[in-house]
Parts: structure tokens; C-alpha cells; sequence
């Protein structure tokens, strides 16, 4: 009983700002959540387009700025951070690209046998 009470207060004094998702939830959602229905998806991007539209072009203009004023190579992790925020699915498919862009490397460097070939004398 405790515990329900302090999720209720909790939720009614957290602020609004955080309980309303992002433009960048709202696109996610829209385009990458495999369990949202086509009515949810096109309300989401409608919102987006009607009610978001000043921060999508503040935040995509903080992100040109960003690579613009400090280059690619510093300007582009405040320009994924403003655009991809953490705990979006397109984040996470960024950051397992990321992880592939060091293991792949590695894999091919020691490929596993193939079943069909006979096995190499040791080095």
C-alpha cells in the first residue's frame, strides 16, 4: 500500500515536461516500434509536424551548429545526443553499429573454420 502511494505521488509531482515524450520519441515510435499500430503511427508524425515543429528545427539547427563549430570529428557526439536522444530505438541501433564497427574486424581476422574445409596444419 506504501509503495502505490509513493508511485502516485511521485507521478503527480513529477513535471509535465518529463511525462510528454520528445519529438525524437514520437518519430521512433512512428517509424521503428514494430507493436505501433498505423493509427499511432500517423498521429505520432502528425504531432510532430503540428505541435513540435520550433524544436525539431531549434534542436536540428543546435545540431548543424554543433558540426559546424567544432567539426565533425568533436561536433558529432552533441549532434547524435540532440537528435538520437538515449533510450530511443534508433540510439540503440546506432550504438549496436558502433559495437559491429570494432567486432567485425576482429571476427575476420580469425575467421572460424569451415566445416567443409580440412583443417589448416598449426602455425
Amino acid at each position: 500500500m506504501r509503495g502505490r502511494f509513493l508511485l502516485a505521488a511521485l507521478v503527480t509531482c513529477a513535471p509535465t515536461a518529463a511525462l510528454v515524450p520528445s519529438w525524437q520519441v514520437k518519430l521512433d515510435r512512428a517509424f521503428l516500434d514494430v507493436d505501433c499500430p498505423p493509427r499511432t503511427r500517423s498521429r505520432n508524425i502528425a504531432k510532430v509536424l503540428t505541435d513540435d515543429r520550433e524544436r525539431v528545427v531549434e534542436d536540428l539547427r543546435s545540431a548543424v551548429d554543433a558540426i559546424r563549430t567544432k567539426g565533425f570529428k568533436d561536433g558529432h557526439g552533441e549532434a547524435i545526443d540532440l537528435l538520437f536522444p538515449k533510450g530511443t530505438i534508433a540510439r540503440s541501433d546506432l550504438e549496436g553499429l558502433q559495437a559491429l564497427r570494432v567486432q567485425v574486424p576482429e571476427v575476420l581476422a580469425n575467421p572460424p573454420p569451415r566445416p567443409d574445409a580440412p583443417p589448416s596444419p598449426p602455425p
